[in-house]
C-alpha cells in the first residue's frame, strides 16, 4: 500500500511539473497564427523576453519536444489514476477494522502540491511564482487534512473492530427473529453485503437493529432468524449494542441474486 501511494504521488508530481514547467510556457503569447490554422512563433534568439509576459520563464528552452511532454504528461495522470483506483485497502487493514480509500488521493494532492511548489520557482514573473507556490501549498494542506482524517477514520474503525470482537467472544447469543431487512448496496464487498436488520430475540420484547455483512446467498429475510450477541449494555460509546451474523438454520432468500445483484460485476 505505501509503495503504490509512492508511486501516484510521484506519478503525479511528473506529470504537474511537466504541465507547469515545459508545456505551458511553449503557449509563447508572441506566437501567432498564419490564417491556414498554423502558429508561426518567433525564433528562439529573435523573442524579447519582455515581451513574453505573463508565461516568462528561467526553465531552459525546449523547442520541438511538446509532443514529448504531451506524452509524459497524459501518460503520468492515466497511470495515476490507475494505481489510486485500484489501490488495495483490504490487506493489511482488515484485520484491525478496515481503513477508507483515499490513499490515492492524499498521495496524488501531496504530489500535485510538491510539483506545484517546484514548478513556481522557475517563473521570472513573482505573481504567477506566488500563484503556482499558493496552489501547492493549499494542495499539500489538502494532503495533510486528509490524511489526518484517514488516521482518525482507521482508529474509529479498530475501536468498532474490537467492540464487535468482544460481543462475539465475551456476549451472550441468541437466535432472534427477523422483523425489517434494508439492503445498503454499494456499502459492503463482492464477497459480503451491508444489510440493516430489525430483530427481535426470542423470549424477550426487546427489538435490536444491526448491520450485519454476510454473503448475499446468506441474506436475512422476514421471517427468518439471526444470530444475535448482546452483553446487555444499551448505550457503549461505539454505539454497538450487538452483533448479528447470518444464522446457518434460517430459511433462505431463494431469489437473492434479483433482489441483491452483485454490483461490482454491472
Amino acid at each position: 500500500m505505501a509503495a503504490q501511494g509512492v508511486a501516484v504521488a510521484a506519478l503525479s508530481a511528473l506529470a504537474t511539473f511537466t504541465i507547469f514547467a515545459f508545456l505551458i510556457p511553449q503557449m509563447d503569447p508572441e506566437c501567432s497564427s498564419n490564417g491556414t490554422g498554423s502558429r508561426v512563433c518567433p525564433l528562439p534568439e529573435a523573442r524579447n523576453p519582455a515581451l513574453i509576459g505573463i508565461l516568462e520563464v528561467r526553465w531552459p528552452p525546449a523547442d520541438g519536444w511538446e509532443g514529448l511532454g504531451i506524452t509524459v504528461a497524459v501518460l503520468s495522470v492515466f497511470a495515476a489514476l490507475g494505481i489510486s483506483i485500484f489501490l488495495s485497502m483490504d490487506d493489511p487493514w482488515s484485520s484491525i477494522g478496515g481503513a477508507p480509500h483515499t490513499v490515492g488521493l492524499q498521495a496524488a494532492l501531496a504530489g500535485t502540491g510538491l510539483a506545484l511548489v517546484a514548478a513556481g520557482i522557475g517563473y521570472v514573473r513573482p505573481i504567477v511564482a506566488l500563484a503556482l507556490a499558493g496552489a501547492g501549498l493549499l494542495a499539500l494542506l489538502l494532503a495533510a487534512l486528509t490524511y489526518r482524517r484517514f488516521v482518525r477514520t482507521v482508529r474509529r474503525r479498530h475501536v468498532e473492530h474490537q467492540r464487535r470482537r468482544q460481543l462475539r467472544e465475551h456476549g451472550t447469543r441468541v437466535i432472534a427473529d427477523v422483523l425489517d431487512v434494508s439492503w445498503r448496496p454499494g456499502a459492503g464487498t463482492s464477497e459480503r453485503e451491508i444489510f440493516e436488520v430489525t430483530a427481535r430475540p426470542r423470549g424477550t420484547t426487546q427489538v435490536v437493529t444491526a448491520l450485519p455483512g454476510v454473503p448475499r446467498s446468506d441474506a436475512p429475510v422476514i421471517d427468518g432468524t439471526v444470530d444475535v450477541c448482546a452483553d446487555g449494555e444499551h448505550d457503549h460509546p461505539t454505539g454497538i449494542n450487538v452483533v448479528m451474523d447470518a444464522d446457518p438454520d434460517s430459511v433462505r432468500d431463494p431469489d437473492f441474486e434479483q433482489r441483491y445483484p452483485d454490483l461490482s460485476r454491472s
